[in-house]
């Protein structure tokens, strides 16, 4: 049932799946912030990840991101050094 759901919104948004489920969260539910969004677009302009996301929404927050085993300290990596350069 939820992947049909899903599939209906990706098809009435017209974007990526990938993408569907920051939209929702950011732009229809409100429950994103600012550096969740950073922190998805981070990981997920590091080669070897397959996607990231937001989760815990109004609890917080945080992101889940699925990355190959091999590009796990990269990530890691670029993601301090780009907050860390942020400040």
């Amino acid at each position: 049932m939820e992947n049909g759901e899903t599939c209906d919104v990706v098809d009435a948004r017209d974007c990526d799946p990938c993408e569907c489920g920051l939209c929702l969260f950011r732009d229809d539910f409100e429950v994103s912030c600012v550096e969740l969004d950073q922190l998805v677009s981070l990981a997920t302009s590091v080669s070897g990840v397959y996607g990231s996301r937001m989760t815990g929404g109004g609890f917080g927050g945080c992101t889940v991101s699925l990355v190959q085993v091999e590009a796990v300290d990269k990530v890691i990596e670029y993601i301090k050094v780009c907050l860390l350069l942020a400040q």
